[in-house]
């Protein structure tokens, strides 16, 4: 059986990102998957901090049977700015998945890298071929240090968008792209009998404009909150994670509703009893994140509403709202929910099935094997 050691970007977690879609999804692969390591520091973070420092202590958890998740022992912080702080953190990172690899029998797997953190490992790692997924370039397109290195190292290279792949192949010769994907059939009408209605959503009047993405604290609220204001007769239920700041100013609405975060196996149940689908404003640009959790909006058939920034593009193009400004939210909210057209339901999921993470996780497990890797 062939074997694969994944340095991930995140954590093995309830509602899984980019990397822990595709790499679960590799079948016939044996499979130790590391999550990514905090530095020294997040010892002074409080209990979350000190038990990601202490967590590269516990035993594998073997989640599936081809598949075994270790976390990383914690590193030095600034090695992004000091050499020979980035060579220690790879020394010691390396010592601890050689250890791990012995104790399963690793010969020479094969390494997927979709983390800085794993940025020179190869000088100090047995292994077959190297694949990065590069989906965290700097603005602009800079690459960092770690990043470049990675990029001269692997054998393929995955981007998770189209200019991505662009600017990388000026520097690469074997990118491909693979953009983020959806659990197209979890969310989507085609399992609506399967699915148990909410209890905590049951005394919420509709209509219901939901959001399922995280409420941070840079997060811009001001449409929706206008919205709220000028339609208390409309209800706005918030289902991700919600930071403290934005958390005081939803509790000030009566139609504000926010309900405990949930993972993605319930999340579903939610999503799809929203009439609306919201995406508030953020002063970061888009993430992985948020991408996933459009995607789930289209999956639904679901009409979406994006906040948008002056001058920014409307992503998804025809299938979704946008605004800019808090009347024009208020506008295009009231546009989606006298929505009655069955064509444009269909187009929505149409486009998102077309990137279900099984269609993405196929294209990169051939990409794999013409290039002799798999």
């Amino acid at each position: 059986m062939k074997q694969l050691i994944c340095i991930s970007d995140a954590i093995w977690r309830t509602n899984p990102g980019r990397t822990q879609e595709l790499i679960s999804r590799l079948r016939g692969v044996e499979i130790l998957y590391f999550e990514p390591p905090v530095t020294i520091l997040a010892r002074f973070l409080g209990k979350a901090g000190r038990r990601r420092i202490r967590a590269h202590r516990q035993p594998g958890r073997r989640l599936m049977a081809h598949l075994t998740v270790y976390a990383l022992p914690p590193i030095f912080p600034f090695a992004h700015r000091f050499s020979w702080i980035a060579k220690l953190n790879q020394r010691k990172l390396a010592v601890y998945i050689e250890k791990k690899m012995r104790k399963h029998g690793f010969d020479r797997p094969t390494l997927w890298i979709s983390t800085e953190a794993g940025a020179g490992l190869s000088e100090h790692l047995p292994f077959e071929n190297l694949v990065y997924d590069c989906t965290t370039p700097s603005p602009g397109f800079r690459l960092s240090r770690a990043e470049q290195s990675l990029l001269n190292e692997a054998d393929l290279v995955f981007a998770d968008q189209p200019n991505v792949v662009q600017q990388l192949s000026f520097l690469h010769p074997n990118v491909a792209l693979i953009p983020d994907g959806v659990s197209y059939s979890r969310f989507s009408d085609l399992e609506e009998n399967m699915l148990s209605f909410p209890k905590d959503m049951l005394a919420i009047p509709h209509p219901v404009f939901g959001c399922s993405e995280p409420i941070r604290q840079d997060t811009d609220l001001l449409l929706i909150l206008f919205a709220a204001r000028t339609h208390p007769e409309w209800s706005f239920v918030f289902t991700g994670r919600v930071d403290p700041r934005p958390q005081v100013a939803l509790k000030k609405l009566s139609n504000a509703y926010l309900i405990v975060p949930k993972p993605q196996t319930d999340l579903a149940e939610y999503v799809r009893r929203f009439d609306v689908c919201i995406s508030p404003l953020s002063s970061e640009s888009e993430t992985e994140s948020t991408r996933i959790r459009m995607l789930e909006y289209l999956s639904t058939g679901r009409p979406v509403v994006n906040c948008l920034h002056p001058g920014e593009t409307q992503p998804y193009l025809d299938a979704m709202y946008g605004a800019y400004t808090p009347q024009e939210f208020v506008d295009a909210c009231q546009a989606a929910l006298e929505e009655e057209n069955p064509v444009l339901t269909r187009y929505r999921q149409e486009y998102a099935k077309a990137v279900d993470w099984e269609l993405q996780a196929s294209e990169a497990i051939r990409l794999l094997r013409v290039n002799g890797i798999l």
